[in-house]
């Protein structure tokens, strides 16, 4: 291990130095790479195609490395002939790894990072993210379900069970993939039809009286006709207790998911998707700790004593409850050497959500904040690509998405019955984003194909209503706004498939966002990203050992950033700002080794340098000894360590009459903020954080039982950390700590 660090940083060293041309001498020194694996003779010589895997877990012990198949650029290729930095989680990894819900894939995951704020997911990809998780705001990083498009992700946390896979795609992937996708695209994949008899059943039990069901069950009626129907149902007490009102941090969550697909005619396959998903119970908690000042009268910034991520009173009982129903579908046709795709569907969700946000021990009166959002959501995209074989491969496209939503939120105290909703809104709000593009890549010799794209989007959002005292009905101020804006995006990429195992490739992507318009309707830009990158993707030892490597520079404009301002009424409320500009370059490497005898062993390494160039800001308003504008040039965005670093090691052995299977994983991370003012009381020290698990299953059976150990080290992580000026308080929220249990799972095919 110090010797992978040793050579890394000897790397890092020279890429990263002091010189001024760091993002040329980054792209010399990674190319220099490049150049010694594709010319080395181990390179040259793995020629072979990757033998499947065999059936039977000591078959698959032995069995070299597979190909994992994704759809990343529309297409179907390997992860490894996929000219673009992506990872992939396989549903057997997901499920053997207990993971339903997104946070807990990024606690293994090094290349996201995942916030939870007020119930709300903010994820971040090479230090690019949106903290804005208004109504009006738009995520950095796009997340979809079989190509459906989700602007308001809040049932992430229940729904990736019966999973083909996850691919994670790092950069802008401004020309095919998502709606306003500047830092990247989360696309889950679930489990298709098939047409054989098959499923599976699992149920889960654990500490904080964890209980975990899920299953899926396949159905082929005929030739044409298969069904699948899964779904799942996951529950625990919280994992904080907040006295005199309970607990927070549980969690009660049921999904249900039914797909038929139908071949009607050998060229013509289509499906159609129907999901339901409720999520109730106390939701996350936040603990608040009353602010502290200078003897000057400043706020004091540093990280407050007294932080408890176990107990912490609570004034006022906090709640979630959400549902969202979701129906969606696609339909195939080829008609020789063409294929038409159409997609799209429909969601609706109902989100009420309430944070205890009382100073206990103050003079302030117990209130919380609560939220109801109603955002209706319809998706539809036309792709039409070539299929048949040539040097010449195109496809053309168009997307429209819109969103419909209502919004009555309020600071609230608690009556004898019900609560004072004393300054609340109520808002109509309608987003709209029109784009319509094209890709083509042409074959220029046996090893080397180019490829370009090009993009181009319109939104528009408009918003009306008013804020006041929704209690007694009076109206402090009406509110109304539009605001339109559109961009062209590029992509355009050049690879050398040197060998059937061996490929790198250079690339360069545009992003775009769209802008919008803050509280009293003063408008926002567009924010902007040209990202450069260089990769290669290898295999070396007859499929055993696999190394990746990317390295990138991304030059980012007017990032729309979030703070709060206060109202003449005193309260605050949201403020979007442009930063002006933020450099970004990297290095990621990920390396697998599959030896027969020994095991499994994974590491990945990405090193981040992310710093805003200018970003003339407002003062931060928590402090009430500054005001006026602040140059914040030289802070790191939030959400960007230096270093993320996942490794893992699996093995199994042949032991009464079945395959004894363990597997640790660990994930390090370097100092991180969850504040462009980079002070230390929002700010996650660097930490580690590991899962261990053992699995057993017998031979020539369906059944397997296995026992797990998340956060071994029970480290209390933050999820979020604030300067909250609606509680006049340092605001903390964590990851899960330890937890435990066992699984029993039966497939039958």
């Amino acid at each position: 291990m110090r010797s992978y660090k040793f050579c890394a940083g000897s790397v890092l060293a020279a890429a990263f130095g002091k010189d001024d041309r760091r993002p040329s001498l980054m792209a010399g020194t990674m190319l220099a790479i490049l150049a010694g694996i594709a010319a080395s003779p181990a390179a040259l010589a793995e020629t072979a195609t990757p033998s499947p895997v065999p059936a039977g877990d000591k078959q698959a012990a032995a069995a070299p490395l597979g190909e994992i198949v994704v759809t990343a650029e529309h297409v179907t290729s390997s992860v490894q002939k996929t000219p673009i930095a992506l990872t992939v989680y396989s549903g057997a990894e997901l499920k053997k790894a207990g993971i339903t819900d997104l946070e807990s894939l990024t606690a293994i995951a090094p290349d996201i990072s995942f916030d939870i704020t007020e119930g709300k997911p903010i994820i971040t990809i090479r230090g690019i993210s949106s903290r804005d998780t208004t109504e009006n705001g738009d995520p950095a990083v796009t997340v979809s379900t079989d190509g459906f498009y989700l602007n308001r992700p809040y049932s992430l946390d229940a729904t990736l069970y019966d999973i083909d896979r996850v691919e994670v795609l790092r950069g802008p992937q401004g020309t095919l993939n998502g709606r306003n996708s500047v830092g990247g695209a989360i696309d889950i994949v679930t489990a298709k039809p098939t047409d054989r008899l098959e499923g599976y059943a699992s149920l889960q039990y654990g500490n904080y009286n964890a209980l975990e069901a899920q299953g899926a069950i396949n159905i082929p009626v005929n030739q044409v006709i298969q069904v699948r129907a899964s779904f799942l149902t996951s529950s625990h007490d919280g994992y904080r207790t907040n006295p005199p009102v309970g607990k927070s941090d549980d969690q009660d969550a049921r999904s249900g998911r039914l797909q038929i697909a139908f071949e009607p005619a050998p060229n013509l396959h289509g499906l159609i998707t129907a999901e339901y998903t409720r999520m109730t119970g106390a939701g996350d908690g936040m603990e608040n700790i009353p602010y502290a000042f200078t003897a000057s009268g400043a706020l004091d910034h540093a990280l407050p004593g007294g932080i408890n991520s176990t107990t912490w009173p609570m004034l006022t009982v906090p709640y979630l409850n959400s549902i969202e129903k979701q129906i969606r579908g696609n339909l195939v046709y080829d008609i020789g050497g063409i294929e038409i795709t159409a997609l799209g569907g429909y969601d609706s969700t109902a989100w009420h959500h309430a944070v205890d946000q009382s100073l206990v021990g103050s003079t302030a009166t117990p209130f919380q904040f609560q939220e109801n959002q109603y955002p209706k959501t319809v998706n539809a995209e036309l792709r039409i690509a070539s299929k048949a074989p040539g040097p010449f491969q195109w496809q053309l496209g168009a997307f429209y998405f819109r969103e419909k939503s209502n919004l009555l939120s309020a600071d609230a105290t608690p009556l004898t019955v019900g609560f004072d909703d004393y300054f609340g809104f109520a808002y109509w709000t309608e987003a709209r984003s029109k784009a319509v593009y094209g890709q083509a890549s042409y074959q220029l010799t046996s090893t080397i194909k180019a490829t370009a794209g090009v993009r181009y989007t319109s939104d528009y959002k408009s918003e009306y209503g008013y804020y006041g005292n929704l209690t007694a009905n009076v109206v402090y101020a009406n509110q109304s706004g539009s605001e339109t804006s559109s961009k062209p995006t590029f992509h355009a990429a050049l690879e050398d498939q040197i060998t059937n195992a061996n490929m790198v490739y250079a690339k360069f992507d545009t992003g775009y966002k769209a802008g919008g318009f803050n509280f009293g309707s003063a408008p926002y830009k567009p924010e902007s990203v040209q990202s450069y990158e260089i990769g290669s993707k290898n295999r070396f030892l007859d499929n055993r050992l696999q190394l990746n490597l990317a390295a990138f520079y991304s030059n980012y404009t007017d990032q729309q950033t979030s703070n709060y301002t206060i109202l003449s009424t005193g309260q605050p409320v949201q403020l979007t700002q442009n930063a002006g500009t933020t450099h970004i370059y990297g290095l990621e490497s990920e390396l697998i080794y599959k030896d027969p005898q020994i095991g499994t062993f994974n590491i990945s390494a990405n090193y981040l340098h992310a710093r805003y160039t200018y970003f003339l800001s407002v003062a931060d308003p928590s402090d009430p000894a500054v005001s006026g504008n602040v140059q914040l040039a030289g802070n790191t965005p939030p959400q960007s360590p230096t270093w993320a670093i996942a490794a893992g090691f699996n093995h199994d052995w042949s032991v009464f009459g079945g395959t004894l299977s363990a597997k640790v994983q660990t994930k390090f991370q370097s100092a991180a903020n969850f504040s462009f003012y980079n002070y230390a009381d929002t700010r996650q020290a660097p930490y580690s954080m590991s899962d261990a698990f053992v699995s057993f299953r017998p031979d020539n059976s369906n059944w397997s039982l296995t026992g797990y150990v998340k956060n071994l080290e029970n480290r209390a992580v933050f999820s979020d950390a604030e300067e909250s000026l609606y509680a006049g308080a340092y605001a903390y929220e964590f990851y899960p700590p330890r937890t435990f249990g066992v699984r029993i799972q039966y497939n039958w095919k």
